[in-house]
């Protein structure tokens, strides 16, 4: 029987250019993560990840 939680993985299994954001992020009050959660990318960002994820979907769709 294996042991299971509802942590997140540990940030040593992240990609090296991200483990140091992670540990920051860990750093953070709820409040401050809650703001970081709820805020949204510029609208022509958006639109661009929008763009880029339709093409990603067609090209694998078969």
């Amino acid at each position: 029987m294996t042991n299971q939680t509802n942590a997140p993985p540990a940030v040593d299994y992240a990609p090296l250019e991200l483990q140091a954001e992670l540990i920051a992020m860990q750093e953070l009050t709820i409040e401050e993560f809650l703001t970081v959660g709820q805020s949204q990318i510029p609208e022509t960002q958006q639109e661009l990840h929008v763009t880029t994820f339709r093409k990603k979907s067609k090209s694998s769709v078969k």
